[in-house]
């Protein structure tokens, strides 16, 4: 067996989770495995933006003429740990 190990994770937050989730999870890790090294490189808040006006107006264009399809606007909330 291999003496070392190495693991790349990427988290997307959606709302309403936030860095307490990312805590809970570094939390569970070092219980697992106490020897393991934890490096957070970035961490940006969920972001939730507006389907209407001139920026969303670029992007739907923007997204038809390099796809050929208008894109769909949707809006949801996902609840993956209870609070």
């Amino acid at each position: 067996m291999p003496y070392t190990a190495e693991a790349k994770l990427s988290m997307r937050l959606v709302q309403p989770r936030s860095g307490k989730d990312c805590k809970l999870f570094e939390a569970f890790v070092k219980k697992e495995c106490p020897d393991a090294e934890i490096v957070r490189e970035g961490m940006l808040h969920p972001y939730v933006g507006t389907n209407t006006g001139a920026e969303a107006e670029a992007g739907a264009k923007a997204m038809k003429d390099a796809f050929g399809i208008e894109p769909a606007f949707v809006k949801r909330a996902v609840r993956l740990v209870p609070s």
